[in-house]
């Protein structure tokens, strides 16, 4: 579930969206299945595997069922602090919440991790610390008080969750997003003289910096439409370069087979399975149906 840039104030801001603040760090999916943990960047990439004391994260607390024990959860990775900042909920030990709204999400969230504070201090089962971020009511009051306070760590931006926006695929304008040197001029917030100072040089106002981004967008279309035809369907570039990739995949396949012939067979065939894994991830973050 990703952000779009806030094009313009939603009119009922205060009484029907909520405010999230997102730390500087790694956007990425966590996993919890089958004893493991893993995390799964943008790309589809697992980028690490760990026990952890989330349900289904190790051994411990591998659930029983085909459904149960399985936890995914869209977190921003602190490599420093060994953190992953939750921001959001898709599932937890097989109850999936995909299609509740964002209020009960976040409660859900909440009262799942006090009921699992294990998840929330380093062991040797659990070598990340995994906690919920804060989220505020987008009052102007509110929003002043929190942007005056102190986070406990580097902020990035803030999110902006419409309060009835079910879990969705990919980019929405339910989930809207600003840099914290934007609230003075769009929301018209006094923020902390820190933020306004981490403001780029280029930095000439935020009409400017949408139309850049409108900017970029059109040119990103017009690179799109290069590999479709007027009706729609796949251009001949886009059908060579699929077949082309399927190619690649399948020649990148092939030294893990022979490996499991003559060598490894289950080592080789846990590649296969992570690889096709990792395409579900990154179908799931971008527009797909489901992880797993």
């Amino acid at each position: 579930m990703l952000s779009e840039w806030m094009i313009e104030v939603p009119c009922d801001l205060e009484s029907q969206w909520i405010m999230v603040p997102s730390p500087v760090g790694r956007r990425c999916l966590v996993v919890a299945k089958n004893g493991v943990t893993c995390m799964y960047i943008k790309s589809g990439y697992c980028l690490k595997r760990f026990p952890s004391k989330l349900p289904g994260g190790c051994r411990y607390t591998r659930g029983q069922g085909s459904r149960a024990g399985v936890t995914l959860l869209d977190c921003i990775f602190d490599e420093l602090k060994k953190t992953f900042f939750v921001l959001d909920i898709i599932c937890w030990n097989g109850h999936p919440v995909i299609d509740s709204e964002t209020e009960f999400r976040l409660f859900w969230l909440k009262s799942k991790l006090i009921e699992n504070p294990e998840s929330g201090r380093v062991s040797k089962v659990n070598p990340y610390i995994f906690c919920q971020l804060p989220s505020f009511e987008c009052k102007k009051d509110i929003l002043q008080n929190a942007m005056s306070e102190d986070f406990g760590f580097k902020l990035d931006g803030l999110l902006f969750y419409h309060r009835c926006a079910h879990y969705l695929c990919g980019s929405t304008p339910l989930v809207v997003w600003l840099k914290p040197y934007m609230i003075p001029e769009v929301l018209g917030i006094d923020v902390n003289r820190g933020y306004i100072e981490d403001a780029p040089p280029s930095y000439a106002g935020y009409e400017t910096h949408l139309h850049l981004v409108q900017s970029h967008v059109s040119i990103t279309q017009k690179h799109q439409d290069l590999y479709t035809t007027p009706n729609g369907k796949p251009s001949k570039a886009q059908t060579i370069a699929e077949h082309q990739a399927m190619s690649n995949a399948s020649n990148e396949a092939k030294p893990l087979v022979q490996k499991a012939k003559f060598t490894n067979t289950q080592s080789a065939v846990r590649d296969l399975q992570l690889g096709i894994r990792a395409d579900c991830c990154r179908l799931y973050l971008y527009g797909g149906q489901q992880f797993i």
